[in-house]
């Protein structure tokens, strides 16, 4: 898709977002990134179409001095899904977060139902590590997707 262009993501604009997302207000509070992270919109003729987040994180020991980057959300309107919207978003993650050099790595999960988000990671290199994640007692099937940019 042409022409996208992308929009840095305020308490305002994260409001009016909310207003077309198939998420709940509680869950784009949480996952939405302006003061710990950063998140932007995708928009062609100033119409919405979807939003990916990002934070940065320290990895776990025994690389508790490598940072990675995170990307804690990422919808696509209906209307504009499998139309690049997503892979759009993606790469201009990906290009914010490699003008840092320290990042070590650009990371996310997605459930075994998202099959087509799936391939999509894995398209665009993505390496794919299969995981049950537990969200209190429920237990959700799928996938930790990571691509490293530094060594």
């Amino acid at each position: 898709m042409k022409d996208i262009k992308f929009i840095e993501v305020n308490e305002e604009i994260k409001r009016e977002w909310m207003n077309y997302s198939n998420w709940t207000d509680k869950v784009n509070d949480e996952v939405i990134r302006i003061s710990d992270g950063w998140s932007i919109i995708a928009e062609k003729n100033t119409e919405m179409m979807g939003i990916i987040s990002v934070y940065y994180r320290k990895m776990d020991e025994p690389f508790e001095n490598t940072v990675e980057a995170y990307i804690d959300n990422i919808e696509v309107l209906e209307p504009f899904r499998t139309k690049g919207v997503a892979s759009q978003l993606i790469k201009e993650a990906i290009s914010r977060v490699e003008k840092d050099v320290t990042i070590y790595q650009i990371r996310s999960w997605s459930s075994k139902d998202k099959t087509a988000m799936l391939k999509l990671w894995k398209k665009m290199g993505f390496g794919l590590c299969p995981v049950l994640q537990h969200y209190g007692d429920v237990k959700v099937p799928g996938f930790f997707v990571s691509k490293v940019l530094y060594n």
